[in-house]
C-alpha cells in the first residue's frame, strides 16, 4: 500500500460524503459514453436482473458482451479510468452492493468484490443507490440505503477495501 505521502494529504478517512444527481441514477438503462465514442451498457432478463455489460463501439455494433451472474442486481453504477470500466451492481430495493473491474478494450473481468456497506439488514421496505468516484487514487464507493450511508474505499488495482465507514446523519 502506498504511504500517504505519495498519495498526498488525503485519507480514506478523511474523505466527505458526496452525492450528485447523475442522470444514470435515474435511469435503469445505464449507458455511459466513454473515450472514442464508446457505450457501456446493461442486458437485463425479463424480470430486469442484471444478465451482463455491452460495450458498444462508436458505429453501434457489439464489441464484447460480458455476463455478470448476480441473482440480485438490477441496476448499476458505471465509471470509466485508466482503461478500466468499473461497475457498482446493486439493487434499488435491497441491502448490498458488488463492485467489479472490466477491461474496457476486452471486457475481460479483472476483478469482483461484494461491499461490507452497512453490512446484513432486515427490512421489509428498501431503497439502496450507489455511486461511483475517484477520488486521490482510490475507487470511493458512495452507498445512500435506506437504513443508513456509507463511504467505501478500494483499491482499483485489486478490489480490495482499504475502509469501509458509516456515515453518521
Amino acid at each position: 500500500m502506498e504511504s500517504d505521502s505519495t498519495r498526498g494529504s488525503m485519507t480514506p478517512e478523511s474523505i466527505p460524503w458526496q452525492w450528485g444527481e447523475d442522470a444514470h441514477e435515474r435511469d435503469r438503462d445505464v449507458i455511459l459514453n466513454a473515450a472514442g465514442g464508446a457505450r457501456f451498457t446493461l442486458s437485463r432478463n425479463p424480470a430486469g436482473t442484471v444478465t451482463g455489460i455491452k460495450r458498444i463501439n462508436a458505429g453501434e455494433q457489439e464489441a464484447w458482451f460480458t455476463a455478470v451472474s448476480t441473482p440480485f442486481a438490477n441496476t448499476a453504477s458505471l465509471l470509466v479510468k485508466g482503461g478500466r470500466l468499473y461497475v457498482a451492481l446493486y439493487s434499488d430495493i435491497a441491502t448490498g452492493c458488488e463492485v467489479m473491474a472490466l477491461d474496457t478494450e476486452s471486457g475481460k473481468l479483472l476483478w469482483r468484490t461484494r461491499l461490507q456497506g452497512l453490512g446484513p439488514l432486515h427490512h421489509s421496505k428498501y431503497q439502496n443507490r450507489v455511486q461511483l468516484r475517484f477520488l486521490d487514487t482510490w475507487l470511493v464507493v458512495f452507498g445512500d440505503e435506506a437504513a443508513g450511508k456509507y463511504i467505501e474505499v478500494l483499491e482499483p488495482k485489486h478490489g480490495g477495501t482499504i475502509s469501509n465507514r458509516v456515515v453518521k446523519p
